[in-house]
């Protein structure tokens, strides 16, 4: 439990975890008064389509031209029952992204200071100090995301009371968003995880975050396209869905059935990432 504490203290004295939540408050902050400052009601003019002509094989002969229809009123408040569901959810991706970012630079911070071998000298049991340094990264990462949302849902609250629509807010809503933000901070740490993984594999902070993002946007799309069976079985697809939960809104999550399953693919295969890094930790010389 010391060495848990003292890893802890460890991670939040980065210079890394200060900066996500300092630029997080702030985008928070700048978008919330944004939203103050800008009028509650706009009134904008509907499209209306104008009678088109067709061709006998039913295509339009030629563009439909739009039409300015009646003046409507929008309202442009934040209704606070709605839409900080919708932030919440909108935000899953980008703290999965965040979790990565600070679980390969909390390793690779110490990979890059030599200081791992200077901290074995003390305490030689490399296994313990893995497990110990893996748990502190995925509960740091998960607390600096649940603290962005805890500054979300505060500054949306406090806008939504003094120019917005609180009504509906109930125990039954407050729990479903304390379990929503609980989703998203494990979301965070399984990032987290991810990020520790690979860069205990290669030794180098920035191999985690390419990895991330080549696996998310090339490798996955393309065993996807190869072999149709691949969804089911893809890592960061699996971390995606799990953070962002299209589940709850019909959004569909392609061949994903249930967030239960999106958050058991993720966990199976970053597990295996931390072990085969563990191992290698374990076996490799540090200096």
């Amino acid at each position: 439990m010391n060495l848990f504490v003292a890893e802890l203290w460890r991670c939040w004295s980065r210079r890394a975890t200060k900066i996500v939540l300092i630029l997080g408050f702030l985008l928070i902050t700048g978008v919330m008064v944004w939203l103050t400052l800008r009028p509650q009601f706009e009134t904008k003019s509907t499209p209306q389509f104008s009678s088109c002509e067709f061709n006998p094989e039913g295509e339009p002969k030629d563009v439909c031209v739009i039409e300015g229809g009646e003046p409507v009123r929008v309202d442009q408040r934040i209704d606070l029952v709605d839409d900080l569901s919708d932030a919440m959810a909108g935000t899953g991706t980008a703290l999965a992204v965040i979790g990565v970012l600070l679980g390969s630079t909390l390793l690779g911070a110490e990979f890059g200071a030599a200081s791992l071998s200077t901290q074995l000298a003390y305490e030689p049991r490399r296994t313990r100090v893995w497990v110990t340094k893996a748990a502190a990264v995925a509960v740091a990462s998960a607390a600096v995301c649940a603290g962005l949302l805890v500054i979300l849902a505060g500054e949306m609250a406090a806008v939504a009371a003094a120019r917005g629509i609180t009504d509906g807010v109930d125990g039954g809503w407050l729990a479903d968003r304390a379990l929503e933000l609980g989703r998203l901070a494990a979301a965070g740490a399984l990032g987290a995880l991810f990020g520790f993984g690979i860069t205990g594999i290669a030794r180098r902070t920035v191999a985690a975050i390419v990895a991330f993002l080549v696996m998310l946007a090339i490798v996955e799309p393309l065993l996807v396209n190869t072999f149709g069976w691949a969804e089911q079985r893809m890592p960061i697809m699996a971390l995606t869905l799990f953070a962002f939960d299209p589940f709850v809104r019909d959004d569909g999550g392609g061949d994903f059935t249930s967030l239960a399953q999106t958050a058991t693919v993720a966990s199976v295969w970053i597990a295996a990432i931390v072990l085969i890094a563990g191992v290698i930790f374990r076996r490799s010389e540090l200096r």
